[in-house]
């Protein structure tokens, strides 16, 4: 069965996204689509999806924002740190997304992306994560589109040419 399930989904595109902050730092955003089930066979849009996601982010700060937290308390998890937090501009950003084709044998093949789109950045200097960096967090939606799969037209079949044979009228 669980061969069954992981033949269901293929991946067919995805990219990183980032965050680059008014300090400098740059924050990478990873979204990954783990598992789609149907939730209804009809609705405004066509089928409807329960889609599976995880989010990560990686964070890579500025040279000088990392030395101000060097000699700071660390703490293992963001959520430990209860004070000290401040809003950060986003100076810019890209969305991450991934793309994966969904099969049923009933229900046919959908390509479903999932984006997530970094909207707000806070981060904390008055402590510093189990890597040495600052504490960042990022508030992101995650979107979610599906379109059907068309079977794509098979070329039509070669005409057959005259062979050299052949004779022409003259």
């Amino acid at each position: 069965m669980a061969l069954e399930i992981l033949d269901r989904l293929r991946i067919r595109d995805g990219k990183l996204g980032y965050v680059k902050t008014a300090d400098d730092s740059v924050i990478i955003l990873r979204v990954a689509v783990v598992g789609v089930t149907q939730r209804q066979e009809e609705s405004p849009f066509g089928i409807d999806f329960n889609v599976t996601t995880t989010q990560g982010i990686a964070v890579y700060p500025s040279g000088a924002v990392a030395s101000q937290v060097k000699d700071r308390p660390m703490v293992e998890s963001p959520i430990q740190a209860k004070d000290g937090w401040e809003r950060i501009d986003i100076a810019d950003k890209a969305v991450a997304y991934e793309e994966v084709v969904y099969t049923d044998r009933k229900l046919g093949s959908y390509v479903i992306r999932v984006e997530m789109e970094p909207l707000m950045v806070a981060r904390n200097l008055r402590y510093r994560s189990t890597d040495g960096s600052p504490l960042y967090v990022v508030k992101w939606i995650t979107k979610v589109y599906w379109t059907e799969l068309k079977e794509t037209p098979q070329p039509a079949a070669p005409q057959r040419q005259a062979s050299a044979r052949q004779e022409l009228p003259i």
